[in-house]
């Protein structure tokens, strides 16, 4: 049966054609072909009727019991926990996700990132846009409904296997207990330790000892590169309050924590990201527009286990969507908060109470970089709209508020010769998270006035 699968699996993959029915039947045998179809109950492959001409085609089963199965259910194990951390962060996502963002992410060839659109063509999460049918050129897939208990905290062998058997589709309707008879009967794809392996989760131990050579850190920091000068400064403050060195920190940015020299990077992030005590989120209107960023905590959220985070320079719980709008996240601009942080963090880690004294510096730097990049202080008192969109909103920011100007009010901000400051559009939703009363002319020369900035320009 492997001969027949792997020639039909060839056949489309380099012809971007089923083969006819009476191909394979005279290759292989009608006879043989027929007793497949039917001892199988259709799983592996399926006659279809496009034409006058009938084919075979393959189906889900059938593509991953080639002998290109394992790397097949590779890419599907990857997927499935990309979109799972995907959901995790945010479940009500409407746009799709294009095959070279996938593949770039995921690091796919051309030809891998092929295949796995063939794969998925097959329905495997019932979102599927092909743009090339034919070649597996482009595609494209969105969050499926019903992803839900996919997305579920656990084995991400079990979800494969569950993604798998949702798939299988038998000729006539059966429950479930007869269909998991008939995959019992099946010879089963040696695909658990190859998903395993590319998810990271494999054996602890075996007969030489443990799998990896380096002990996982303690404490990974999730952040965006552009927020480095924040980064090394949560690093200073673990290192004072809780006495922590940075080798057992894991923070890609910052010297002492970067990761060794010739690392599998991908490999070694999945790995550090799970097994790591504690898991600390660096949110700032950078990191929540990071990809990278987002989906270390999609994949830390998926796994039950700690997360803490920090909010800084404007970013605020209105910022996060999914299931991470319920964390419970402090704020690295206000000192109190920071001193909190650092107390959850000494318990959960069985340390002594640190005392404020031996890190207040520390804190305190970490809350003036917060604070420093906050777009509602760097704006403070200016009239601003997004850069490169002509005659858009404009809006003034006023007393740690944005307030959206009427078209009165801009023109009494343009008589007094105020010009607008174009700001990046991170910084523009940060801005409007904080939106308040709208301004007239009335309201605009009081604010200008008490500014002194009515006439004087």
């Amino acid at each position: 049966m492997q001969l027949i699968l792997d020639f039909l699996w060839s056949e489309w993959t380099t012809t971007t054609k089923w083969p006819k029915c009476r191909l394979v039947q005279a290759k292989f045998g009608k006879s043989l072909i027929k007793d497949i179809e039917l001892n199988l109950n259709d799983a592996y492959m399926l006659q279809c009727e496009p034409s006058h001409d009938p084919t075979y085609e393959l189906r889900l089963f059938g593509a991953v019991s080639t002998s290109s199965g394992e790397q097949l259910l590779r890419l599907l194990a990857g997927f499935t926990e990309f979109l799972t951390a995907a959901f995790n962060v945010n479940p009500g996502r409407e746009e799709s996700f294009k095959s070279d963002e996938i593949a770039k992410f995921l690091k796919l060839s051309p030809d891998e990132t092929a295949d796995l659109g063939r794969i998925l063509s097959f329905h495997v999460f019932d979102m599927m846009n092909m743009g090339h049918a034919k070649s597996y050129e482009w595609w494209e897939c969105g969050i499926p409904g019903g992803f839900a208990d996919i997305a579920e905290p656990g084995d991400p062998v079990q979800k494969l296997e569950r993604v798998l058997v949702h798939r299988y589709q038998p000729r006539y309707p059966v429950n479930i207990d007869d269909r998991n008879a008939v995959l019992a009967q099946m010879p089963q794809p040696a695909f658990r330790e190859p998903v395993l392996g590319i998810l990271g989760l494999g054996r602890e131990e075996d007969q030489d000892g443990p799998v990896s050579l380096q002990a996982s850190p303690e404490v990974f920091v999730s952040h965006s590169a552009k927020d480095m000068d924040m980064a090394d400064a949560l690093l200073q403050l673990l290192t004072a309050a809780l006495g922590l060195k940075r080798g057992k920190i894991r923070c890609t940015s910052v010297d002492g924590s970067k990761l060794p020299l010739a690392a599998d990077t991908d490999e070694q992030l999945r790995s550090e990201i799970r097994d790591c005590r504690i898991f600390l989120a660096l949110l700032t209107p950078a990191s929540l527009q990071s990809t990278y960023v987002l989906f270390e905590l999609g994949a830390r959220w998926g796994g039950e286990s700690y997360l803490a985070g920090l909010f800084a320079r404007g970013a605020s719980g209105a910022t996060l969507k999914g299931p991470m709008s319920r964390l419970n996240v402090l704020n690295a601009h206000n000192e109190a908060d920071l001193h909190s942080f650092v107390g959850d963090l000494a318990k959960k880690m069985q340390l002594p109470s640190p005392k404020p004294g031996e890190y207040l510096r520390e804190l305190k730097q970490l809350c003036v970089l917060s604070r420093a990049g906050d777009p509602l202080v760097q704006y403070e008192g200016k009239r601003v709209k997004a850069r490169g969109q002509q005659n858009r909103e404009q809006y003034f920011v006023y007393k740690g508020y944005t307030h959206y100007l009427e078209p009165d009010a801009a023109q009494v901000c343009e008589s007094a010769r105020i010009p607008y400051t174009p700001v990046e559009p991170e910084d523009l939703a940060v801005l409007c998270g904080k939106l308040d009363d709208s301004l007239g002319t009335l309201q605009m020369k009081a604010i200008l006035k008490e500014l002194g900035l009515l006439g004087e320009r």
